[in-house]
């Protein structure tokens, strides 16, 4: 049963950025180095993060969030001017064509999602093999180990999501998607914190917020799809 549950959780969590990673990114190598770059660049925001904290010990939750928000969307950045100083060496050398910069962000967006579940989620994956069982002080009656499988997977959906939408914004001379990116980031991580509330149903909520910002991105990427495509 143990063994059951491991998989089940590793399953939901990896199942699906798995075969997008075999059907969709794996068969072009382009998009495998952006998102081994884009898996680098996120350490690197993480690390950054990391030293705020350290440094800086007894800040609350919610600040703690808004500084790793707002780092990983500045590496975000980053990455983004790399990859755009560098575009015409890989146009060169043919490694990309100019018309596949939607392809970057989806490359992107797909390291940083991916890197982001391993860190988060893959320490608790291996700790689950154990017999015992960690309930949801929220919900007790659900395994938060479960319900952490459920997040890490809505949480690469949203960084693919984020990745497409900034990069478009960028492409663009345009800030506006990075503040929304920015605040949607921050909302949906500090949405988190109600796992380990005494608040009614409160693991719903965080489940709840990353359903409606995946699907209203998601109809912001279909125009921006169907924009690209007229252009």
């Amino acid at each position: 049963m143990t063994l059951l549950t491991f998989f089940g959780r590793l399953l939901t969590a990896f199942g699906p950025s798995t075969v997008f990673l075999i059907t969709y990114i794996g068969p072009k190598p382009t998009l495998v180095l952006l998102g081994l770059s884009a898996c680098l660049f996120w350490l690197i925001g993480i690390l950054i993060v990391s030293i705020f904290w350290y440094f800086i010990p007894g800040m609350h939750n919610l600040i703690v969030i808004g500084i790793g928000s707002l780092v990983q969307e500045l590496v975000r950045y980053l990455l983004f001017l790399v990859l755009y100083r560098a575009q015409d060496t890989l146009i060169k050398t043919e490694v990309v064509q100019r018309n596949h910069q939607f392809q970057y962000a989806v490359g992107c967006g797909f390291g940083f999602g991916l890197m982001s579940a391993l860190v988060s989620y893959i320490d608790p994956l291996i700790v689950s093999i154990g017999p015992a069982k960690l309930d949801c002080q929220a919900c007790p009656q659900l395994d938060v180990l479960f319900l952490g499988a459920i997040l890490a997977l809505l949480f690469q959906i949203l960084h693919l999501q984020w990745g497409i939408i900034v990069f478009h914004g960028w492409q663009r001379n345009s800030w506006l998607e990075f503040v929304f990116v920015l605040m949607t980031h921050y909302v949906a991580s500090a949405s988190t914190l109600f796992l380990s509330t005494d608040l009614s149903f409160g693991c719903a909520v965080p489940i709840i917020v990353c359903l409606v910002l995946i699907l209203g991105m998601s109809i912001w990427i279909r125009w921006i799809v169907i924009k690209i495509k007229h252009e």
